[in-house]
């Protein structure tokens, strides 16, 4: 075996370090190699330490989160490493417009002024006395959203796009921009991922919560905890009637216990937060509600807009 090799970033800057003490323009050299340097010191070590851990909580007992793996398939890019929660969900400026991405069930919601609202979905659904109406003011640059309202926490508002069969091994994207009016008084239900598996209604939902937007792995009372780990993780800080661009990237397996894959989530655009899927996201028909899932113990409106769902 020959001597220990240096990391490829590593060597690059030594390399370039030579370079510049060799090079004639002392003046002009000292100062680029430490320029050079630098930028590559700051490759190979992040540009500083790790953020925050997210706060991470299995079945009541808070944990920090275990770290970044192996990323979700359908989500574009990868960034450095998992980051603190509170990193995420800060206002940032309106897109310039809303793509669909090839292969995706996307509603922008421009059309609403000419066809009922949820024509390209399978079902409205509405409990209680909630509602749902077309607003005009769009998460991009468009002219159009839809505006739900819940009068109690017994209360739901949703469109239901339900798709085939999740199968034991798939990957997805399930995209939004969501806004509440105000703060919870306990929490909101937003949009959410449902497989009706054999283990029973398998979830996972974005929500507001006093302290934040969350980040939900839900599952039935009734599955047994060695099979299903309900989790929450604080993706964002709140902010209340802002919009929040969420973006959920979900790459599953079928296992005997968890973690069943990957789950990775982007907020406003910001660094990306890894964690482990741990309940049985597939094996049944899947669909994607989009609205208020859980209305608050007092009245409350969010909107929606510019949603994305993909299921290969």
């Amino acid at each position: 075996m020959g001597p220990p090799r240096l990391p490829t970033d590593a060597r690059e800057a030594l390399s370039r370090r030579s370079v510049c003490q060799n090079n004639p323009m002392k003046a002009l050299a000292v100062l680029a190699c430490f320029s050079l340097f630098a930028c590559s010191a700051d490759a190979t070590d992040g540009g500083g330490g790790p953020g925050p851990a997210p706060v991470v909580t299995h079945g009541g007992e808070t944990s920090p989160d275990p770290g970044p793996a192996a990323p979700a398939a359908m989500e574009v890019g990868r960034r450095a490493r998992a980051t603190g929660a509170f990193d995420l969900g800060l206002p940032t400026p309106a897109p310039t417009s809303f793509v669909c991405r090839v292969g995706a069930f996307c509603d922008d919601f421009e059309d609403v002024s000419e066809q009922p609202i949820g024509a390209r979905w399978s079902d409205v659904a509405l409990s209680g006395k909630s509602k749902l109406e077309a607003v005009g003011e769009s998460a991009s640059t468009g002219r159009g959203a839809v505006s739900f309202m819940t009068p109690d926490a017994s209360s739901s508002v949703f469109l239901d796009r339900s798709g085939g069969g999740a199968a034991s091994h798939w990957s997805g994207l399930v995209a939004f921009a969501l806004r509440a009016q105000a703060t919870p008084s306990a929490q909101l239900g937003g949009p959410e991922l449902l497989v009706r598996s054999p283990d029973g209604a398998i979830s996972v939902r974005v929500s507001l919560h006093r302290e934040g937007l969350v980040l939900e792995q839900r599952a039935p009372d009734a599955c047994p905890r060695d099979r299903c780990l309900p989790t929450t993780t604080v993706i964002a800080p709140v902010k209340t009637n802002s919009w929040y661009r969420v973006r959920l990237g979900f790459e599953v397996n079928a296992q005997g216990a968890a973690p069943y894959g990957r789950l990775e989530a982007t907020v406003d655009d910001g660094p990306m937060l890894e964690t482990d899927l741990n309940v049985p996201l597939y094996d049944g028909k899947i669909a994607l509600h989009a609205g208020i899932t859980q209305g608050d113990s007092k009245p409350a409106v969010a909107s929606l807009d510019d949603v994305t769902f993909l299921v290969r």
